[in-house]
C-alpha cells in the first residue's frame, strides 16, 4: 500500500527487507558483548585481523553501560526495570 503526502510516497514493506546484513552483524556484535563474549572472541567470529576493529563495538557496550549506570545513580530505574519488584534467582545447595 503507498500514500502519497506531498513529495513524500510511503510504501509498506516487510521488516525483514529494512534489516542489512551490516545491521545483523553490528546488533550480534553488540548483543554478544552485552551478554559477556571476550572481545577476542568475538574478534574470531568477525573475522577481525586487527582487535581495534572488534573494540568498536565495544565502546558501544561501554557507552551503553556508562548511560545505565548515569541513570541509577541519578534514581531512574534501569532498563527493563518498572515499578514491579526485581525477582532475585537463588542458588540453594541439594539437601
Amino acid at each position: 500500500m503507498s500514500t502519497d503526502i506531498g513529495n513524500l510516497v510511503r510504501t509498506a514493506v516487510p521488516t525483514c527487507e529494512l534489516v542489512t546484513m551490516h545491521t545483523a552483524r553490528h546488533t550480534f556484535a553488540t548483543q554478544s558483548l552485552l551478554r559477556g563474549m571476550p572481545v577476542e572472541v568475538l574478534q574470531k567470529v568477525l573475522g577481525h585481523k586487527k582487535i581495534q576493529t572488534t573494540l568498536i563495538y565495544a565502546k558501544i557496550v561501554e557507552d551503553f553501560q556508562h548511560q545505565t549506570m548515569r541513570r541509577v545513580w541519578e534514581g531512574e530505574p534501569a532498563s527493563g526495570e518498572g515499578t514491579a519488584a526485581v525477582a532475585l534467582c537463588t542458588v540453594e545447595p541439594a539437601a
